[in-house]
């Protein structure tokens, strides 16, 4: 089972990849991303 302390470990590092991208797939659209699946799946 996935932890919120794996989850936390995932963020950091794709976070590194990501910050500083180009605006269509930046780290803010990797956060609405996951919001949006987050609320889909509800």
């Amino acid at each position: 089972m996935i932890t919120k302390k794996d989850i936390e470990k995932i963020e950091k590092i794709a976070k590194q990849y990501f910050v500083g991208a180009s605006g269509c797939h930046d780290w803010s659209h990797v956060e609405r991303v996951r919001k949006l699946a987050l609320q889909i799946g509800k």
